[in-house]
């Protein structure tokens, strides 16, 4: 692996970022990627989180623009995304 390259992982079901295993540059500024189901219409969508998010805010659905409220939460170094209908 090149250093500074982010590898993926599967953390519950959805891919995430994790830091190379070589070399010391981290991937920080980027945003993370995770795969969510929207709650209502059960369609998977890429959903893009800024490495400062956490906490909870409400978006609406790509596909059936039902509202969401997005759960983010980190935990040594890995994130968690959880969806639910608002």
């Amino acid at each position: 692996m090149i250093a500074g390259v982010v590898s993926r992982e599967v953390i519950c079901g959805r891919e995430t970022p994790s830091p190379a295993t070589l070399g010391t540059v981290r991937e920080e500024s980027l945003e993370e990627e995770a795969m969510v189901t929207c709650p209502w219409c059960f369609e998977q969508l890429e959903l893009y989180v800024a490495p400062t998010d956490r906490g909870r805010s409400d978006r609406d659905c790509d596909v059936c623009c039902r509202p969401w409220t997005v759960h983010v939460s980190r935990e040594d170094g890995r994130l968690y995304v959880h969806v639910e209908r608002a």
